[in-house]
């Protein structure tokens, strides 16, 4: 994403063409997992013909400063931080129109955003369980001698596990949504199905969202009854599982992601396969 002035649906990283020579310049924050990888995917929008590109630029260019500035309080070590591009070259090849590169691009990238929910809420379950197994004290008020046979806590638990696997079978369900997606793109005869399947993994990925998010920040929040005033140790860092669900349940914000749900199955109107962050038109 960008941050600054651009209005909402323009880049203000662009893609400048000199004959066969592609330069890039630019700037992006939130550039998750840039600062490990090789090369970086970036939306950039063509400086003359105003149409969005992805281009594919190598990290190593020295052109190219990766910055591990990212504050926010969740994904502390996902290197989300910013990306400043200078004049960098990107091979003719390495440059596709963003819109037709594959349709399901959308629902493919909140896919692993539902995955990596559910399993912030599998890793959450097995800290907290540990905990419990080795509690030693007990409140007076509590139900057992032990933390781990009190029913209560063992409800809490009991939820969690249901609310994890429910979140894991919803994820399996859109990634067979959008694995089909994949597989239409190679068959010969696929002009009536192409956009109707599409547009099920786009669906299915929002309808997935909708839900994961509330089943793991629900889970992440309430595994901390079972440990009381204890689970709150720095040292145990036990709040790190919601911190970064509440992250990333923030992207590609959910109250948008039910209205178009439901505007599709109501009214038929059609999907975003993307969209854009910026500062909205003035009114007169």
């Amino acid at each position: 994403m960008e941050v600054g002035n651009n209005e909402v649906g323009s880049l203000n990283t662009k893609l400048y063409r000199n004959k066969n020579e592609y330069v890039v310049n630019g700037e992006k924050y939130y550039t998750t997992g840039t600062i490990f990888a090789e090369c970086i995917d970036l939306l950039v929008q063509d400086n003359t013909s105003k149409e969005f590109l992805s281009a594919i630029v190598a990290n190593i260019s020295p052109q190219v400063t990766v910055k591990d500035d990212w504050n926010g309080f969740g994904q502390k070590t996902t290197g989300s931080g910013t990306t400043i591009l200078k004049n960098v070259a990107v091979a003719k090849e390495d440059v596709f129109d963003f819109n037709h590169r594959f349709k399901y691009q959308t629902a493919f990238y909140q896919t692993v955003l539902n995955a990596t929910l559910s399993g912030i809420a599998q890793h959450a379950i097995e800290a907290f369980s540990e905990e419990i197994k080795n509690k030693k004290r007990v409140f007076s008020h509590g139900n057992t001698n032990q933390v781990r046979n009190d029913p209560q806590v063992l409800q809490i638990i009991g939820k969690a596990i249901g609310q994890t696997y429910a979140s894991q079978a919803i994820v399996i369900c859109s990634a067979e949504a959008i694995q089909k997606a994949y597989e239409i793109h190679f068959l010969k005869d696929k002009e009536n199905q192409e956009d109707s399947i599409n547009d099920q993994a786009e669906l299915e990925s929002a309808k997935a969202q909708v839900v994961v998010i509330d089943l793991v920040l629900d889970l992440t929040s309430k595994l901390f009854n079972t440990l009381s005033a204890s689970a709150a140790s720095n040292e145990k860092a036990l709040d790190r599982f919601w911190r970064n669900a509440r992250v990333i349940s923030s992207h590609n914000p959910v109250i948008y992601k039910e209205r178009i749900v439901a505007d599709w199955t109501l009214n038929n109107k059609p999907l975003p396969y993307a969209w854009r962050v910026g500062l909205g038109q003035k009114s007169n």
